[in-house]
C-alpha cells in the first residue's frame, strides 16, 4: 500500500510540474508574441523610415557599400553618411553644416566645376598655378638678364662715347692739319696755274710762227709739186711707145685641144696622167686665153664649149663634149680653162655661203659640202679661212637674216637669230678680207662656168 501510495504522489508531482511548465510556456508563449509583434511593429516603422530615406533603393551596389562601411564604422548608416558629409564640407567648403543644395551654389562659381569633377578641377588649377609659377620664375629670370644686359649696354655705349670722343678729337685735329695743307697746296696750284699760262701763252706764239712758216713752206712745196708733175707727165709721155704691157692676169689657161673628132663627139687634149688630171673632171673651152676675162661686173664669160674626160693616157686624154655651139665648133688650138685645176700647182679655196648644188632652186648651207667635194676632187684644197694662199673664194648666196626677234621671245628664237647673225657676219668678212687681199671671189655660176660644171649640170 505504501508503495501504491508513493506512486500515486509522483504522479501527482509531475502533473502538477507539467500543469505549471505548461502554464509557464503559455506565459511565455503569450509574452513572447506581444515581444514579437512590438518587434514587428518596429520593423515595419524601420522599414518605413528606410524607404524614406533611401527611397526604395536598399538593394542598389551604392547602398550596400554604405552600409559595409557603416557597419565596419559601427555607427548607423545615416550617422555614417551624416558624419563623411561633415568631413567632406569640413575639408572642401570649410562647413560642416553646408547641404548639398549650398554646395552646389558655391560649385556654380568655380570655373570648370559644371563640366569636370572637383579634384580634376583643384588638379587643373594646381597645374595652372604650376605653369603660372614657371612663368612668373622665368620672366623674373629674363628680367635679371635683361637688366644685366642693359647694365652692360650702358657700360659698353659709355666706353664707345669716351672712345668716339677721342676719334672726334683726332678726326679735328688732323683735318686741321689737312686743312693746313690744303692751303698750301691751293697757294701752289694757283701759282703753277699762273706759271703754266705764261707757258701756254708763249708755246701759242711760238706756234703761230711756226705755222706761219711751215704756211710758207708748204705754198713753196706746192709750186715745186705742180712743176714735178709736168716733168712727169711729159716723161711718161715721152716713154709711151716703149713701154711693155704686163701679161693677160686673167688667163686661166689649163691645157690645149690638139685633135678633134665631130663624128664620136670627142676631142683630145694636151693633159693626161703626169698633169693630174681625173676621170669625170671638166673643162670649158675657149677660142683663146683673151676670151677669159670677166665683164664689168665680174662674171666670167661661158666658153664655147665644155667637155669632160672620159679616158686618161699618159701625156694625153679623150674628153667628150657635153655642151657645144654649132656657129662655134671646138677646133684644133682652143684652150681649156678649170678654175680649180693646175697643172702645175695646187689651187686654195675658201668655200662659204648658200649653194644650190643639187640644182632645185634652193640655196642652202649645206650643199656646200657638195662644192668643197669638187673642188677637193680636182686636186684644190680647201681651208676654212682666208690665209697667205687661198687663190679663190667662192662665196655661195648671203644668208638671210630674219627679222630681230623680240627681248620676251623664247630663248631658242634668239639663240638661232644670234647664230644666223654671225653667219652673216661672217660672210661679210670674208668677203671684205678677199677685196682688201684682191682675191678673186667667185660665186656659184662663175666657178661653174670656169670648171665647166654648168655645162655637165
Amino acid at each position: 500500500m505504501a508503495s501504491r501510495g508513493s506512486g500515486g504522489s509522483g504522479l501527482l508531482i509531475t502533473l502538477v510540474i507539467v500543469s505549471v511548465l505548461a502554464l509557464g510556456f503559455f506565459v511565455t508563449t503569450v509574452i513572447f508574441y506581444g515581444q514579437m509583434s512590438r518587434a514587428q511593429q518596429d520593423l515595419l516603422a524601420a522599414q518605413e523610415g528606410s524607404r524614406e530615406f533611401l527611397g526604395g533603393q536598399t538593394e542598389l551596389p551604392w547602398a550596400a557599400r554604405w552600409q559595409e562601411q557603416a557597419r565596419a564604422a559601427r555607427q548607423p548608416v545615416i550617422g555614417f553618411m551624416h558624419a563623411s558629409w561633415e568631413d567632406a564640407m569640413r575639408r572642401v567648403a570649410g562647413d560642416p553644416g553646408l547641404m548639398p543644395a549650398g554646395f552646389t551654389a558655391r560649385l556654380e562659381g568655380i570655373e570648370g566645376a559644371d563640366t569636370a569633377a572637383l579634384v580634376q578641377v583643384i588638379q587643373s588649377q594646381n597645374e595652372r598655378i604650376g605653369s603660372l609659377t614657371r612663368q612668373v620664375e622665368d620672366a623674373n629670370a629674363a628680367a635679371a638678364a635683361a637688366r644685366a644686359d642693359l647694365q652692360a649696354e650702358v657700360e659698353r655705349v659709355a666706353s664707345l662715347e669716351e672712345s668716339h670722343a677721342e676719334t672726334v678729337a683726332a678726326l679735328n685735329d688732323q683735318i686741321g692739319r689737312y686743312k693746313a695743307e690744303l692751303d698750301r697746296f691751293r697757294t701752289l696750284v694757283d701759282s703753277t696755274i699762273r706759271e703754266n699760262n705764261d707757258r701756254v701763252e708763249t708755246i701759242r706764239r711760238e706756234a703761230a710762227d711756226r705755222e706761219a712758216s711751215l704756211q710758207s713752206r708748204i705754198a713753196q712745196l706746192e709750186e715745186e709739186t705742180v712743176r714735178l708733175q709736168g716733168q712727169v707727165t711729159q716723161l711718161r709721155a715721152a716713154q709711151v711707145d716703149s713701154t711693155l704691157l704686163p701679161p693677160d692676169e686673167y688667163a686661166l689657161v689649163d691645157g690645149r685641144i690638139i685633135g678633134a673628132d665631130p663624128a664620136e663627139n670627142a676631142v683630145f687634149i694636151d693633159l693626161g696622167r703626169r698633169d693630174r688630171v681625173v676621170l669625170g673632171m671638166s673643162f670649158e673651152v675657149y677660142s683663146n686665153a683673151a676670151a677669159i676675162r670677166p665683164d664689168a661686173d665680174g662674171n666670167y664669160p661661158p666658153g664655147k664649149a665644155s667637155v669632160e674626160i672620159i679616158r686618161i693616157n699618159e701625156a694625153s686624154s679623150v674628153a667628150r663634149v657635153v655642151r657645144d655651139s654649132r656657129s662655134a665648133p671646138v677646133v684644133e688650138g682652143d684652150v681649156l680653162a678649170n678654175a680649180v685645176y693646175d697643172p702645175s700647182k695646187v689651187y686654195h679655196f675658201t668655200v662659204f655661203g648658200n649653194f644650190d648644188a643639187d640644182g632645185d632652186g634652193v640655196a642652202r648651207p649645206d650643199e656646200q659640202t657638195a662644192v668643197k667635194g669638187v673642188i677637193t676632187q680636182w686636186g684644190g684644197v680647201v681651208d676654212d679661212d682666208i690665209t697667205g694662199r687661198t687663190d679663190f673664194l667662192v662665196l655661195g648666196e648671203r644668208p638671210i637674216l630674219p627679222p630681230q626677234p623680240r627681248l620676251d621671245a623664247p630663248a631658242p628664237v634668239i639663240q638661232d637669230y644670234i647664230n644666223k647673225a654671225r653667219v652673216v657676219e661672217e660672210y661679210d668678212r670674208l668677203f671684205d678680207a678677199a677685196v682688201k687681199a684682191s682675191i678673186p671671189i667667185l660665186n656659184q655660176n662663175r666657178l661653174y662656168t670656169l670648171t665647166g660644171l654648168h655645162g655637165v649640170q
